[in-house]
């Protein structure tokens, strides 16, 4: 299985799936003309992860916003690691990263925690 890399853009953001789970990564805006279109092979990448997972898998979320359609997106994502997780296929780690002063992002990590019912790792890093 190889890795996938999208370069963020303006409005999209850094995607960076590495295939032995130990680093997922989501970085920058998430804001494209179509959501779908743009998050169609980060799904279908994880589709096939999903199938032969690592022991343990490490999620970095580090967005600085993103809209209604990338919320929906992202929550299917991670209800689909947390389902794995649960069902003891791999060990899953969600950090949830924003900047010091941006508690909205803060809470929109919260807001999708207390959804799922898991636990995130919240880390406020410099601006």
């Amino acid at each position: 299985m190889d890795n996938l890399l999208i370069e963020e853009t303006a409005n999209t953001p850094k995607v960076e799936l590495n295939a032995s789970g130990k680093s997922l990564l989501f970085k920058g805006k998430s804001i494209p003309e179509n959501t779908i279109k743009f998050y169609t092979p980060v799904k279908a990448w994880l589709d096939e992860y999903f199938n032969s997972p690592a022991a343990e898998t490490t999620l970095d979320i580090h967005l600085e916003y993103f809209n209604t359609s990338s919320a929906k997106v992202i929550i299917d994502i991670l209800k689909k690691l947390v389902q794995l997780h649960n069902n003891g296929n791999t060990k899953l780690t969600i950090v949830w990263k924003y900047d010091s002063n941006d508690s909205d992002m803060q809470e929109a990590g919260e807001d999708m925690m207390s959804l799922l019912k898991f636990d995130f790792e919240f880390l406020a890093v410099a601006d």
